[in-house]
């Protein structure tokens, strides 16, 4: 009996089970991760840049998508850290959009293919042109020799009240972002996606059912919903408000839907060290 307990456990290590090889994809808000001083930015402190790679190296992904970052070089310092505890990410793609302080990025194990990001963006909001501020990072992966993995990354517009009404920016960048999602489908039907973000919204409003399409048609992204040991969804807690919600997000194409192998939230005793969000991810089955 031990025998088999010590060889599961050797599977799990090398991301197999029952002979199937998986590939871990997960998302993480790195609140404010700036590592070096600029105006208008809070240097991240040395307990809280522990913390984070702690959390990270726990999961130890093979493609992570974070957001919230600093600058390219406080992303390369990160990528540093993590070299230092072992995780090594050779392939790399920092998002320059237009909000400087809060940037998206991916670090993979397998190689970048494409690039098709998106940083300048806009809407019409009362007669005004509006930015989608953090863009649309989107990335394709080589997942096996014959097959890819397209990963789009996003962060929408945070829950903070602002004049023009942040649940509607919100809602008009899903739209924004709905829209890229629609143009990859039309080019490729049977396309393997993976959504990834912080959506700043729960599941029953506008912003997230207009990213996620309209269930039975083309380009319908089923949601993943991974949970913790104890069967928590929430990611994020917001201090202020004393309120726990789910507002990051995994969501997949029909071509991964029955390829979940599994998905999960760390139940980290530092989470709230590292940041106000908690890390989601997905197994692949490749």
């Amino acid at each position: 009996m031990w025998l088999r307990v010590v060889f599961l456990s050797l599977l799990l290590a090398l991301g197999l089970q029952g002979g199937e090889a998986h590939l871990r994809v997960a998302f993480y808000n790195v609140e404010n991760f700036h590592l070096t001083p600029a105006e208008g930015v809070r240097v991240k402190s040395p307990e809280s840049v522990a913390a984070v790679v702690e959390v990270i190296r726990s999961v130890n992904a093979d493609v992570l998508a974070l957001c919230e970052m600093g600058s390219l070089r406080d992303a390369g310092e990160l990528r540093g850290l993590l070299e230092d505890v072992g995780l090594h990410y050779e392939h790399f793609e920092y998002h320059q959009s237009l909000d400087e302080a809060r940037r998206l990025c991916v670090l993979s194990r397998i190689p970048i293919v494409r690039r098709d990001s998106q940083a300048e963006l806009f809407f019409e909001l009362d007669g005004r042109r509006e930015p989608m501020r953090r863009g649309i990072l989107d990335v394709t992966l080589q997942m096996r020799p014959e097959e890819e993995l397209r990963l789009v990354a996003v962060h929408l517009k945070s829950r903070r009240p602002v004049p023009q009404g942040e649940a509607l920016i919100r809602r008009n960048e899903a739209m924004l972002l709905r829209r890229h999602i629609d143009a990859i489908f039309q080019h490729d039907p049977d396309v393997a996606l993976i959504l990834a973000g912080d959506l700043n919204d729960t599941k029953d409003q506008p912003a997230i059912l207009e990213v996620q399409g309209v269930r039975g048609r083309e380009g319908y992204l089923q949601d993943v919903r991974p949970s913790d040991d104890v069967g928590d969804v929430w990611t994020h807690f917001w201090r202020e408000t004393d309120v726990y919600s789910r507002i990051d997000y995994l969501m997949v194409s029909k071509a991964l839907r029955k390829r979940i192998a599994g998905s999960g939230i760390p139940r980290a005793p530092q989470w709230s060290s590292a940041s106000d969000h908690r890390l989601v991810f997905v197994d692949i089955k490749h």
